[in-house]
């Protein structure tokens, strides 16, 4: 119940107060706990309750620069898929709203591909047509 009321608190101070850098910044640490609790269950399956709070978030924010937002939104791109949640169509524009950053920020991530990814298999191998995407 705390955590609620701590989420829907801080929920209501991103629409009253607009999408200053501290805000934009907690929206991230958001997405990023929901994304990180989704991975370590390894499944495609995430509560209602954080598909709903990662929908309102990730549509909050608008004009996202800042590169080490902007991985976290990349890997959630990449890795953050649960049933019935069309996540890359909500991020998406987020990077098209500022494509020079957004692009800088995927090329870094293709530099910082994990050992355990493929270049010719997804998701890491969308991330080049997420590239030419952005270029357009």
């Amino acid at each position: 119940m705390k955590y609620f009321f701590a989420t829907t608190l801080s929920l209501s101070s991103l629409f009253l107060f607009g999408q200053s850098g501290d805000s934009q910044d907690s929206s991230i640490n958001t997405i990023n706990k929901i994304f990180n609790s989704y991975i370590k269950k390894s499944e495609n399956i995430d509560s209602k309750k954080n598909k709903e709070l990662f929908t309102k978030v990730v549509k909050s924010l608008k004009n996202v620069t800042d590169q080490k937002n902007l991985l976290v939104l990349v890997n959630v791109w990449m890795y953050y898929d649960p049933t019935d949640l069309p996540t890359r169509e909500l991020v998406e524009p987020i990077f098209f709203n500022n494509k020079k950053a957004a692009a800088i920020a995927v090329r870094n991530r293709i530099k910082n591909k994990k050992k355990w990814e493929m270049k010719d298999r997804p998701p890491y191998s969308e991330l080049y047509s997420l590239l030419a995407a952005l270029a357009k």
